[in-house]
């Protein structure tokens, strides 16, 4: 179901004109709610009690589908301002902010959703980074949030902030709406105007934030809208692939990477993906071409990673062990390139140093869910590593947490079938693989390690129906 949201000033429309919108919307099945209250009652202030209950009344009176107001300041000692000023990001101030919520929620009666504000300065005193005020104040009031994309974006280039690890850090349940505008971009910094279309980078944040709450119809819809608006730029054709590429869909993934590869041929991130998709649909040479490239461009840690893994596609394993080596040494938190350089040691038979490279594998992916523990990528890695080192109970609970939050996840399933395989388990192993994509059906028949799982009779019934229905 879909918010559909009203939110303009009073001044510029009539009541009646809001009337005929509302009503058109309230036709239309696909909305869930008709309705949408914006600005009408400033949270920081002090509270007006004639004021909301004036309020209360009119919402009693049009029954909205939802009240929103912006997270910020407008008024002091009496005075007013037309404007929505930043807050100071402290204990105090998140006290103050909880205490108005939730007097408003209980003159309301419902919800309040509370919006992220842009902001162009910041107080020297803050002691709470943005998100975690916001995040925190849904928490303890149980408001929900509208989460202005834009503002996101625009504050994240001001203050100097990763915006991914904005939205990743706002509570799933609490997001009731998002809302696009534009900015505009100046010398001082970017100014939310409402006045100019929403930007690539808007959409790709938006997408973001959809493939983190499980949406991804949504999210390819959003990184679609980022390729339609800044076609030239390589990065919108690298994210709209690495949905395709999460979905196990590498085929169509490729054309996107080989334009984002076109439009920037002197970035090593980008050709390395490319290398990697080619890998996974089977075109080893072009794979190892890309990534050769690539590293001769950028001695990068992933794309020391991924040719190690082209290698092992190819039962190279001896040869693939410098690179996984490498790729360790350059950055200790490439807990997959330990992961995958214990395979290789053992397989060759350095039975000692494959369970060393196990045990800092280990170690490193621990780490991983400790900070991210809804993260079904991380879990599945975790219970192949244990599957490898023996520790089937674990193995099997870690398992069933990473298909639980990421049950379309390519990697997720993958994993989870090699899992599953390395128990001995090949009923369950084929049941996971049910479902599954056919990039990833076709990408896991060529692994070494998987070879006689795809040999199974039920994996091939698998295989040649998912091509059936091309």
């Amino acid at each position: 179901m879909v918010a559909f949201a009203v939110k303009t000033p009073p001044q510029h429309g009539t009541w009646n004109a809001f009337l005929d919108v509302w009503r058109a919307a309230d036709e239309i099945e696909v909305f869930e709610s008709a309705w949408t209250m914006d600005h009408f009652y400033p949270l920081t202030p002090p509270l007006d009690g004639t004021h909301l209950d004036k309020l209360a009344r009119l919402i009693a009176r049009v029954q909205p589908g939802l009240v929103s107001e912006h997270l910020c300041w407008s008024g002091v000692a009496g005075r007013h301002f037309n404007d929505l000023l930043p807050l100071p990001y402290t204990e105090e101030a998140l006290d103050h902010a909880c205490a108005r919520v939730g007097r408003v929620q209980d003159a309301l009666g419902r919800e309040l959703l509370v919006e992220n504000a842009a902001s162009y300065l910041a107080f020297a005193d803050a002691t709470i980074p943005e998100w975690e005020f916001v995040a925190t104040l849904a928490r303890r009031t149980g408001c929900r949030l509208l989460v202005d994309v834009n503002n996101v974006h625009v504050n994240a280039v001001n203050h100097g902030f990763d915006a991914d690890a904005y939205i990743a850090a706002l509570p799933a349940a609490a997001v009731a709406e998002y809302h696009l505008a534009g900015f505009e971009a100046t010398e001082a910094g970017l100014v939310d105007t409402h006045g100019a279309p929403v930007k690539n980078e808007v959409w790709e944040l938006l997408g973001e934030a959809y493939r983190r709450n499980n949406q991804p119809d949504l999210a390819l819809n959003a990184l679609r809208n980022a390729v339609e608006v800044e076609p030239g730029f390589y990065r919108t054709h690298q994210d709209l692939s690495s949905w395709y590429f999460s979905r196990g869909d590498y085929h169509t993934a490729i054309p996107e990477l080989q334009t984002a590869v076109r439009l920037a041929p002197t970035v090593a991130r980008v050709r390395s993906v490319l290398g990697t998709a080619l890998m996974n649909v089977g075109q080893f040479k072009d794979a190892e071409n890309e990534l050769r490239t690539a590293l001769a461009q950028n001695e990068d840690p992933t794309v020391l990673h991924s040719l190690g893994q082209v290698l092992m596609y190819q039962s190279r394993d001896r040869d693939a062990i410098p690179y996984f080596r490498r790729a360790v040494e350059l950055d200790s938190t490439q807990f997959l390139s330990s992961l995958y350089l214990g395979n290789c040691l053992l397989s060759i038979g350095h039975d000692a140093e494959s369970r060393a490279a196990y045990a800092r594998s280990l170690a490193r992916a621990e780490l991983e869910i400790e900070r991210s523990p809804q993260s079904g990528y991380y879990r599945a890695f975790l219970a192949y590593l244990c599957a490898r080192r023996g520790d089937a109970h674990r193995a099997e609970g870690e398992i069933a947490q990473a298909l639980k939050s990421s049950p379309e996840a390519a990697d997720v399933i993958w994993e989870a079938a090699l899992t599953y395989e390395t128990l001995g388990r090949r009923d369950e192993a084929v049941s996971v693989l049910r479902s599954a994509p056919r990039g990833l059906l076709e990408d896991l028949s060529r692994w070494p390690e998987a070879a006689a799982l795809a040999r199974d009779e039920r994996f091939q019934k698998l295989l040649n129906a998912s091509q059936r229905t091309l």
